[in-house]
């Protein structure tokens, strides 16, 4: 939901095909642990892309989701505890 932020953990990340265009180009899947439990986040964020490339696979970390549909960022901020 847009404003909700969630603490994550950050498992690793791989290229998967765009189902949305045919497999043509490629977008990001992100593996994530939430309350022990593994869920993918897949998504073409050069933004987000950029941001995650500055976690280590094991970090805790916190996502923050703005926006709506094709209107969402997503905000990532290092767990300092």
């Amino acid at each position: 939901q847009d404003g909700e932020e969630i603490k994550v953990k950050y498992l690793g990340a791989e290229g998967i095909p765009n189902n949305f265009d045919g497999g043509k180009t490629e977008i990001i899947r992100y593996h994530l642990e939430i309350d022990g439990i593994v869920k993918y986040l897949d998504r073409y964020s050069r933004k987000l892309a950029k941001q995650m490339a500055e976690i280590s696979d094991g970090e805790f970390i916190f996502i923050k989701r703005k926006g709506n549909k094709n209107q969402t960022e997503y905000f990532i901020r290092r767990n300092e505890e």
